[in-house]
């Protein structure tokens, strides 16, 4: 549309308020060299006190989807942040 009061009011980054919950960005640094647009959104939540954690990674965003659960690197990354969450999202010993 060409509405720019529609666009700020659908855009993710104008939604953050104080209070959210935790959030795990994961960019493609292949496209955006360094995720401007994760670190920005992430910046403006810890503004807000928000915890936020950027990933990039040197992937395209069809590699971050189906990588995660194949590439040990990243998918400990994500594992380590939800387990920062609640340890009972942990993997279990010898299973990562």
């Amino acid at each position: 549309g060409k509405d720019p009061a529609f666009w700020q009011a659908v855009s993710p980054l104008h939604q953050l308020t104080q209070g959210m919950p935790p959030l795990l960005a994961v960019c493609s640094s292949k496209r955006d060299t360094p995720c401007p647009q994760a670190r920005a959104f992430a910046s403006k939540a810890r503004e807000l006190g928000g915890r936020v954690e950027v990933i990039p990674l040197d992937m395209t965003h069809r590699e971050i989807n189906s990588a995660l659960g194949f590439d040990p690197a990243y998918t400990a990354q994500v594992d380590n942040f939800l387990a920062s969450l609640d340890p009972a999202f942990a993997a279990p010993r010898g299973t990562q």
